[in-house]
């Protein structure tokens, strides 16, 4: 909603403060857009957050501060009326301001953006898909800005310094909060870490000190991986690459329990592929072959086509 509003009614929320981008804006451009504003006056409005206590100024601090500045050295033009500036105004909490403030000020920290979108679900009932759909970016994208809350204060901040990577977040959430603070700990005194080091050195924290599911819960994720899909094998083995990676992702069994995963999906493996060599014995037999192709169609040609896959043999 377009409208004026009062300089004096102008609030700040110190974590919107542009200060990497501040820093890197010369004096002069300060200078030229004071001279700007002395000129032509003011024609970009500001663009402000309506809340009880007055507005909260979500983009144009610059102009904000060329403003103050010449009314503190009496060259405020006489177009210029500070009780009545053009603005922007959206209402608190509204889905549309949230993406706003995320499109325009992308040099907010990364845990303060992860906020941002855990309002928009938790407050506003939006999916991972509708926001990714929403900001233009890939719902795994929003996953890794979420994934920062699960992490202890230190590495949000590390992760918000760039001293670790925004990807660090979906590695460090999987660990309790005692192995995060060790990992932390062995990365700290670095500058720049990449994620590769990161995973490295996940790899040395014991393994008490991750959020993995028991042993039973991890025997039937092995046994979910390798469940038929429609009867066939090679399907199933496809299904296996697919859906492991997400379930490493998710739970990040990743590198901690991957072995322990294959050696089960090698289990159920090897124990269809031995009924696979029982079944192409039995089909050897022309009176069992006869019987089976005729009183069961449909499985008969599922028994031909994994006895195919899996032994490289026609059955005819």
């Amino acid at each position: 909603m377009h409208t004026n509003i009062n300089i004096q009614d102008i609030k700040f929320f110190k974590d919107f403060e542009r200060q990497k981008k501040a820093e890197q804006v010369p004096k002069q451009s300060d200078e030229f857009l004071r001279d700007s504003i002395r000129n032509v006056g003011m024609k970009e409005p500001f663009t402000v957050l309506r809340f009880k206590e007055g507005y909260l100024l979500v983009d144009g601090y610059r102009r904000y501060k060329a403003l103050k500045d010449l009314q503190s050295i009496k060259e405020l033009p006489g177009s210029i009326d500070l009780a009545s500036l053009p603005a922007i105004v959206h209402e608190d909490g509204s889905p549309e301001v949230l993406r706003y403030m995320l499109d325009i000020r992308q040099d907010l920290s990364y845990s303060l953006q992860a906020i941002y979108i855990k309002k928009l679900i938790e407050d506003h009932g939006k999916t991972k898909k509708e926001i990714a759909q929403l900001y233009g970016i890939s719902p795994a994208s929003i996953e890794n800005w979420l994934v920062i809350l699960k992490c202890v204060s230190e590495v949000q901040k590390a992760i918000d310094k760039g001293q670790f990577p925004m990807s660090a977040g979906k590695i460090f959430s999987t660990l309790k909060e005692e192995g995060q603070k060790k990992l932390f700990e062995k990365l700290k005194n670095y500058t720049k870490v990449t994620r590769d080091r990161i995973n490295r050195e996940a790899d040395r924290i014991p393994k008490n000190l991750f959020n993995i599911p028991d042993k039973n819960k991890r025997k039937e994720i092995a046994k979910s991986l390798i469940r038929t899909k429609a009867g066939y094998v090679h399907e199933d083995r496809t299904e296996l690459r697919v859906r492991k990676k997400a379930v490493m992702d998710d739970i990040v069994v990743a590198e901690k329990e991957r072995v322990y995963l294959e050696r089960e999906v090698k289990f159920y493996s090897d124990t269809i592929r031995e009924h696979v060599n029982i079944m192409e014995i039995w089909l050897r037999s022309a009176p069992i072959k006869n019987y089976i192709a005729s009183s069961y169609p449909k499985p008969f040609s599922d028994i031909k086509e994994i006895i195919h896959l899996e032994l490289g043999k026609k059955i005819l």
